[in-house]
């Protein structure tokens, strides 16, 4: 199973990559790209100080560099609490990264100009670090989440990530795009933490432990994504059409978060989880263990 887990890993951080050359090129470095985000700030500009908009605000000032340094904390202490050290402090290094690496990139790729007029058109605003930050500490408490609470983990995260995301394009403080840069980062952070992980073993969850429940939500992402869609599509309207790509992205990004770590529950390197010892039945038969430790 380890080495299924790291496979899966390595080629999503791969189809990851490429796709985050794919929205950089097509939104931000096309006329048309920009034309359409910059129709989407201009709808919010007229519809500015509306109820949605002053909600988005208040969502987004709950992220800030304490609110960050908290969760942090908090996902090393459940990994601790688990007896994990290594798993503890790869899920935290992850959070940091993918939030650092958005900010690097975002220095790094400069927009270029290519209209004549637009909204806030020297704007270096690929990828959002709203967006970096909510999503990966979604990312992080799923990692260090015992596999019977993963579904519960990823279901809270994702509730407030995917606000997140959709509350940077409904409150102009990103454009669709950027919400996307950022998850695909964070994706690719969560696939190199992956890697290393599995070659300190990989438990697997019985048959019986909450697969029912992570494939209910699995599809319940697919489909929420995909009815964003359809009616952005139906309503014909850009501002629509721009918080729609948000809310799609962050339950893709959900939805591949959960493919990615299926049913496995990360020791960490070097710490292999220790063998549960077996119960004895009264005939003296033992009880197979509800994990197996695969490597």
């Amino acid at each position: 199973m380890a080495e299924r887990v790291r496979r899966r890993a390595i080629i999503t951080a791969g189809l990851c990559a490429v796709l985050l050359c794919v929205v950089h090129l097509l939104a931000v470095r096309t006329r048309a790209g920009q034309a359409f985000e910059d129709a989407v700030l201009d709808a919010y500009l007229a519809a500015a100080g509306g109820q949605h908009a002053r909600s988005a605000v208040r969502a987004l000032e709950s992220v800030s560099v304490f609110s960050l340094a908290g969760a942090i904390i908090a996902v090393f202490a459940i990994g601790m609490r688990r007896r994990r050290p290594t798993l503890a402090l790869t899920a935290s290094v992850l959070i940091a990264v993918a939030v650092i690496a958005t900010e690097i990139v975002k220095l790094l790729v400069v927009r270029p100009l290519l209209l004549e007029s637009g909204v806030h058109r020297e704007d270096q605003s690929f990828p959002s670090g709203h967006t970096a930050v909510a999503m990966s500490v979604m990312c992080g408490l799923a990692l260090v989440s015992p596999y019977r609470m993963r579904v519960a983990a990823v279901f809270a995260g994702s509730l407030w990530a995917i606000g997140i995301a959709v509350a940077t394009v409904t409150g102009n403080y990103h454009r669709p795009s950027d919400t996307l840069g950022a998850e695909l980062i964070t994706l690719i952070c969560v696939c190199a933490a992956i890697v290393p992980l599995t070659r300190g073993g990989v438990r697997q969850a019985a048959p019986d432990t909450g697969r029912a429940g992570r494939r209910l939500l699995a599809a319940g992402y697919a489909v929420t994504a995909a009815a964003a869609l359809a009616f952005a599509a139906v309503r014909q309207d850009v501002f629509t059409a721009g918080w729609a790509i948000a809310l799609a992205g962050g339950c893709l990004t959900t939805l591949t978060l959960l493919t990615l770590l299926g049913t496995a529950d990360f020791a960490g390197p070097a710490q292999r989880p220790a063998a549960r010892p077996r119960a004895a039945s009264a005939g003296g038969r033992d009880f197979p263990d509800r994990c197996t430790t695969v490597t």
